[in-house]
Order: structure tokens, then C-alpha cells, then sequence
């Protein structure tokens, strides 16, 4: 691994992520482009990817099979005269009667690349999309390294979005390793960074709201004690002058 592996990742290093993730290369290609570690690639696109609004769901929810784009089944609505794929059909819900019926599930955003970058379905996809444009992730990280000098690394906005998510949870009386095990994704941040935050009062529930913290006592704050000692004349600077005082004389 070279010298520079451990530096933080570039606005240059960035758009080359993107191109490359565009080329659908492979997650050890580019990490070895960059020199930087597969898990600092990772984890560079998924803290840092945008979400993308959602597409209309009404086509997708009348059909939402895996095979729809492919399927030649027909007659399913028992009509002697529609010839018409029912797949395409809009008055029959054929994943209903159709027995070749897959559920159809996108598992692209639990493995590399976590992007829909290139997804063909990427247009018309009713799920979450998201995508990772170089230029927007290097704003992105810019401002986050800003505002965890500031204090807390978040934003009122997105404080208010985790708010909803945790505080009814928490008000329930579920742990916060409970909720962040659940709800990972959404919250996007490592559970100690949770425990920061419920601390420092940033949500509505509290410490109070742990059923475990509020039996645990204050942690006693060590005292600075300040060294007794006089340490007048006895510094290092002292022993030279006394040894070349007395350099000539035998010890």
C-alpha cells in the first residue's frame, strides 16, 4: 500500500470514482488506481452518494414482477377476445392470477457499487435511487469536515430527519444499539457517534429515556493535582554547569 493510502480522498481522486464506477470497474481495480484501501473506496460512496427523488410507482405497483419486461403470458383476465399481454394490461393485476409470479427486488444498494449509476433500470426504478456524481461528494465531505470542527458533524435538517426516526423509538424504551442496528442505513453514522448525540441533547429523547443510563452513577471527574515538588536548580541546563565546574576533578 503506498505512503499516501491513509490521506483523505481528493476532489481529483473523487471524479475518477465516478468515471470508473461509470465504466463499471470493480471495487479492487479502483482502490488500486488510487492506492488506497477496497474499505476507504466503500465507504467514500456510501457516506457521500446522493438520493435521488423517487419515480411514480403506479406502472410498477400494477405489475411489480420480475419478469414483467419479458413475459408473454396472456388470458389471465379469461376475456376469449383480449390478446393483449397482461404484463401490459391495465384493468388485470396479473402478479394477482399469474402463477410464474417473482417478486422483484433490487439489491444493487447492498453491494458495490451502493449506486445506480449504472442501473438500466435507473430511469424508471420505484425504489430509492441514488447515485454518485464526484464533484457533489467532494461538497458534500467538504461540509461535513466543516461542521465537525464546528461541534456536532450535522446539520438542523438532518438532525430533524433522525429526530422523527429515533425519538419514538427511544420513547418506547428500545435501546439505541436496538434502533441502530434496525435503522443503519437511514442514520448513517457508527452507534457510538449515536450515543454522542443522544448525550449532547440533539433529539427530543434524552439519556433520561435509557432505561439503563439512568441507573448508572456520575462519573467522578479526576482532580489536577499540581506537582509539590521544587524542582529549583535540579533541571538538566543545572547538571551541565556543575559538571563542567567540576570537569577537572575526579568523581
Amino acid at each position: 500500500m503506498k505512503k499516501d493510502s491513509y490521506l483523505r480522498i481528493t476532489s481529483t481522486e473523487r471524479s475518477k470514482i465516478e468515471e470508473m464506477i461509470n465504466e463499471n470497474t470493480p471495487l479492487e481495480v479502483i482502490a488500486g488506481v488510487l492506492g488506497k484501501s477496497a474499505t476507504s473506496i466503500s465507504r467514500e460512496v456510501k457516506r457521500n452518494r446522493i438520493k435521488l427523488g423517487l419515480v411514480s410507482r403506479s406502472k410498477f405497483m400494477r405489475n411489480p414482477c420480475k419478469m414483467r419486461k419479458e413475459c408473454k403470458v396472456k388470458g389471465l383476465c379469461k376475456r376469449k377476445w383480449c390478446k393483449k399481454l397482461c404484463a401490459k394490461c391495465e384493468f388485470v393485476f396479473c402478479h394477482e392470477k399469474c402463477e410464474e409470479y417473482v417478486q422483484w427486488y433490487c439489491d444493487v444498494l447492498t453491494r458495490w457499487p451502493y449506486v445506480c449509476n449504472r442501473c438500466k433500470w435507473y430511469s424508471t426504478c420505484p425504489e430509492q435511487r441514488y447515485s454518485y456524481k464526484g464533484v457533489r461528494a467532494d461538497r458534500t465531505a467538504s461540509s461535513r469536515a466543516s461542521l465537525s470542527r464546528k461541534g456536532l458533524a450535522i446539520d438542523k435538517t438532518e438532525a430533524a430527519r433522525i429526530d422523527k426516526i429515533v425519538t419514538p423509538l427511544l420513547k418506547k424504551r428500545q435501546s439505541p444499539y436496538h434502533i441502530w442496528q434496525n435503522h443503519k442505513e437511514e442514520l448513517g453514522f457508527s452507534l457510538a457517534t449515536f450515543y454522542t448525540y443522544i448525550n449532547a441533547g440533539l433529539f427530543d429523547a434524552g439519556r433520561i429515556d435509557l432505561i439503563r443510563a439512568v441507573k448508572f452513577k456520575p462519573r467522578k471527574k479526576r482532580r489536577f493535582t499540581k506537582d509539590q515538588r521544587d524542582l529549583s536548580k535540579r533541571t538538566y541546563h543545572d547538571y551541565l554547569i556543575l559538571m563542567e565546574a567540576y570537569c577537572d576533578e575526579e568523581l
